[in-house]
């Protein structure tokens, strides 16, 4: 992938931003809430696009460690990210359930794109798919990152190809890439995916903002070369471009993030995350300011109770779902 020569300069610069925060975000990004967005202008050309976090193995295929659905309105130039929880319980062809984050095991980005299809019931026009052993390369060639880290994380995972140990210390501190991903990976019992969560959605926020500073316009041309190695996407670069466009009516409005709504729960021991399908579909309609039709709404709550009807009994629910809110971008005009 590549970036012709006579583009302009403010195209070159947010169509670097854009392929660098899908990289990025495609690693670590998640967020909460659960009420939905109110309609404010009528919606204009939506394009949504699913995003995976690749985490390749040495002896099989990977799973998708990230996944979640970016929207963007062409017309009105804002943008709505949803993630999705890799516990996601989710039917797949042969009738059975499993997570989503399988799904890529199972078929590639074809398998995931249609799990994330049905799971929302609307068209994904784009993959954007990121290998994240790329993730602290981008990061050292932005010349690292300054973060307050809120507490001591410490976590070793003798499984991992790399030896994965996580180790740091409290307070504002300067990231490289190693320790970058450390802290965007880090999860603990206490806190679980909530907790993590909350770092990712700070640490991707205050990526967005050093792509988007002056000290960091010169570094452009090797971090598009960086992140452009390490996605694999069906957009062409004129996608891109025309993309590039709504990047900083974006940046400026601000990001609305969501993560679906649901419950954690257990069941034979393993962890799942289940989803209220038509409360996420409407939802999702809502925060793209498109209208709900009383089919749309009939439909999403059949397709849900056709889900809790196939919910083992033995499955074992948190007693009070996660705590939720929403969290945008300050408007920065």
């Amino acid at each position: 992938m590549s970036v012709k020569r006579d583009y302009s300069k403010v195209q070159k610069i947010f169509a670097a931003a854009l392929l660098i925060a899908s990289a990025v975000i495609g690693v670590v990004m998640a967020e909460n809430d659960e009420a939905p967005i109110a309609v404010k202008k009528p919606a204009g050309k939506i394009v949504n696009i699913m995003v995976l976090g690749v985490d390749r193995r040495a002896d099989d295929t990977g799973r998708s460690d990230t996944m979640m659905v970016v929207s963007y309105d062409e017309v009105n130039g804002t943008a709505t990210l949803f993630s999705v929880p890799r516990d996601t319980r989710v039917k797949y062809k042969n009738d059975k359930y499993d997570k989503i984050n399988h799904a890529y095991a199972y078929g590639g980005h074809k398998e995931s794109l249609m799990r994330v299809e049905e799971l929302f019931d609307t068209k994904i026009d784009h993959y954007v798919l990121v290998d994240q052993r790329a993730f602290p390369k981008i990061i050292d060639a932005m010349g690292g990152l300054l973060v307050d880290v809120d507490k001591r994380m410490y976590y070793e995972d003798p499984w991992d190809d790399d030896g994965l140990v996580i180790d740091l210390y409290p307070g504002e501190q300067f990231l490289d890439g190693n320790r970058a991903i450390q802290y965007v990976r880090y999860r603990d019992e206490e806190e679980g995916d909530i907790g993590r969560i909350k770092r990712q959605q700070k640490f991707v926020k205050a990526v967005l903002d050093e792509l988007m500073s002056a000290e960091t316009l010169p570094k452009l041309p090797e971090i598009l070369r960086i992140a452009a190695d390490s996605v694999e996407t069906d957009l062409q670069i004129s996608e891109m471009l025309s993309m590039a466009d709504v990047i900083k009516s974006v940046y400026n409005k601000g990001l609305k993030v969501k993560t679906i709504p649901g419950r954690p729960a257990y069941y034979e021991g393993i962890s799942y995350y289940i989803p209220s399908i038509a409360e996420l579909r409407k939802n999702f309609k809502s925060a793209n300011n498109i209208s709900l039709t009383d089919e749309f709404l009939a439909k999403a709550e059949k397709d849900e109770d056709a889900y809790k009807s196939d919910i083992p009994k033995g499955m074992k629910f948190d007693e009070a779902p996660p705590a939720t809110e929403l969290i945008e971008d300050e408007d920065r005009e």
